[in-house]
């Protein structure tokens, strides 16, 4: 037990990107040889992202909460004003309403915002960055662009790798980098080359695949993925089950 809490405490610093480069290469070299620890990682980080939702969610209620106590106004003719503080909350609650959250409750929860609430790119955890090197295959190239964020630098990496032969990894991140450059038609189609040739990572493209096609406002061929990862009793299948909750 005290192993776990030391190896989740890890896991937060590594996605609070607390770690220095050579702690972050050694986690993620753990990741790809440890797959008890990556199960971890892959629940940590799910969970988080949840509690993340459930606080905001929380927070928005505690605000209507209080608008709710705060009495009615009635206006007549030689009305008197209520004391400049009544006014000031009453504000103050709205505006922290509209500029945190934006839209209402109906909206809140549209495919969309669970989209931003619940998407994160898949760790690399299959070549981490590596420093020195003066020259780099087309898939280095790719997993480094993807580490430091340039997406569209590493779909363009990915491709040329995927040209010159079949690569179940590359493929499956060339989709999560195509969600992360906002080029979700494209995602979804490579998803479904992965999940119709491999099955290592399965789980993670029906998740990530439901993600991409909420974002593209198409609950209806999200939710039979959503479905088999609740029928599959994965850890993935009980976030599944929090969001189909959180679609209806």
């Amino acid at each position: 037990m005290e192993n776990q809490e030391k190896d989740i405490a890890l896991i937060e610093n590594y996605l609070a990107g607390k770690l220095t480069g050579e702690e972050a290469n050694a986690f993620r070299q753990r990741l790809e040889e440890d797959g008890a620890f990556r199960a971890l990682f892959e629940e940590t980080k799910l969970l988080i992202s949840g509690i993340q939702y459930s606080a905001r969610k929380e927070l928005l209620q505690g605000l209507r909460d209080l608008e709710a106590t705060l009495p009615e106004v009635e206006v007549t003719k030689g009305f008197t004003l209520a004391p400049t503080w009544y006014y000031g909350i009453a504000a103050a609650v709205l505006m922290l309403v509209a500029s945190v959250f934006l839209i209402p409750r109906f909206i809140k929860d549209s495919p969309e915002a669970l989209y931003t609430a619940w998407y994160a790119p898949y760790p690399n955890i299959i070549a981490p960055i590596t420093r020195g090197s003066e020259e780099e295959d087309a898939p280095s190239a790719g997993y480094r662009q993807y580490d430091l964020e340039n997406y569209d630098a590493a779909i363009d990496a990915f491709k040329t790798t995927l040209d010159q032969g079949d690569d179940e990894y590359v493929l499956f991140y060339l989709a999560v980098a195509c969600m992360s450059a906002d080029r979700h038609d494209e995602a979804v189609i490579y998803f479904e080359q992965y999940l119709q040739q491999y099955t290592t990572l399965t789980n993670q493209a029906m998740w990530y695949q439901a993600m991409a096609y909420m974002k593209l406002k198409q609950v209806e061929k999200a939710l039979p993925l959503l479905e088999k990862l609740v029928a599959g009793g994965s850890t993935y299948g009980e976030k599944a089950e929090k969001l189909i909750d959180q679609l209806e």
